[in-house]
């Protein structure tokens, strides 16, 4: 089979099992409400939760920061994409949180992958909720720890799998809210069990 039936073929069961996806132009926008072929709807299906990207002041922001630094980065932020602004942005958001320092990342995806990359390492085990965002799980089946994982929301698989012994270090990894179904983790029955055992626990935001 050639690549071009190959790429035929699969096109053409996509269509039979109506799983063939197709973009559509959105007019106006991506905030809580969109407009498609002339018609206005409410928007559910947005990562802009808030409708921040409509909003007056933070449009007003965007345009006196683009002034002042331009409308692109320049380079990583090794290099020379490090600004002011960013560095501000990370000392308000420490003092705001209680902590010494934060980190800024380019994405949530970002800095799942960054920070699996990190922290784990051989004979270290990462134990994730089974419906963890893909960047997690992603990161997780990268990582040179093993990956298991558990019950969605349900901590004593949670506590099965952290009574097995394991050689090193145990990550736990879990939502603050699940993005697919709007629920929430048991992050207090989470957090006791995994201190309990010694492990650590990271929330993803959602």
């Amino acid at each position: 089979m050639s690549w071009q039936q190959r790429i035929t073929q699969a096109l053409d069961e996509r269509r039979q099992s109506a799983t063939y996806r197709q973009r559509q132009v959105n007019r106006g926008g991506n905030g809580r409400q969109i407009q498609l072929g002339g018609e206005h709807y409410l928007n559910f299906s947005s990562n802009d939760y808030l409708g921040l990207s409509q909003d007056a002041q933070v449009i007003a922001a965007w345009q006196q920061g683009a002034r002042q630094y331009g409308v692109g980065s320049g380079g990583s932020g090794h290099v020379t994409g490090f600004c002011t602004a960013h560095q501000a942005l990370e000392q308000q958001l420490a003092e705001w949180l209680g902590y010494p320092r934060a980190l800024l990342f380019i994405s949530g995806y970002a800095a799942n992958q960054a920070l699996l990359a990190a922290l784990m390492q051989a004979g270290d085990r990462i134990l994730a909720d089974r419906l963890s965002h893909a960047s997690l799980l992603e990161a997780a089946s990268q990582s040179p720890a093993p990956l298991r994982r558990f019950r969605h929301n349900h901590p004593q698989s949670l506590a099965n799998l952290l009574a097995k012994p394991c050689a090193e270090q145990r990550l736990a990894v879990t939502e603050g809210v699940f993005s697919m179904d709007g629920d929430r983790a048991p992050l207090a029955a989470l957090h006791s069990l995994t201190r309990a055992a010694g492990a650590w626990l990271m929330v993803n935001g959602g």
